[in-house]
């Protein structure tokens, strides 16, 4: 299933958002991983690391790095390889052109997008099927 946040004056409120998205749906779905797709770890600087906190980020920058939160492993993904298995992606602020792999990746359960301009939200719901993101 693909999801989507609608764009905000705030994008660290988008994402915010998608990642209580994927919590719940990862708790719902008896889903184990949570995965973030950027371009690559340096862009987990700024509304990532707002949000998760820059001791979080670091972790992820590590090769093989990993966080555990309540039975969860959260994960990055860039176009390198990860421990990533099986889960919920959430591609955040990713171009067009980056998003092809996340909406491709076998080991997706549910992805959610959160674009970074109207423009790409448009472009994205007119190909893909999506709900936008709300929590309960």
């Amino acid at each position: 299933m693909h999801y989507h946040t609608t764009i905000s004056a705030q994008p660290v409120e988008d994402f915010q958002l998608a990642l209580a998205q994927s919590i719940a749906l990862a708790r719902e779905k008896n889903i184990k991983q949570i995965a973030i797709a950027v371009h690559g770890k340096g862009n987990l600087d700024g509304v990532v690391s707002d949000t998760i906190g820059e001791g979080a980020v670091k972790t992820l920058q590590k090769t093989d790095g990993t966080i555990n939160y309540e039975e969860l492993n959260i994960f990055v993904i860039t176009e390198k390889k990860s421990k990533f298995k099986r889960g919920i992606i959430i591609a955040t602020h990713a171009s067009t052109k980056y998003l092809n792999k996340p909406l491709h990746d076998s080991r997706a359960t549910d992805l959610i997008y959160v674009p970074w301009s109207p423009n790409e939200l448009d472009e994205f719901l007119s190909e893909h099927n999506s709900e936008a993101v709300k929590i309960k």
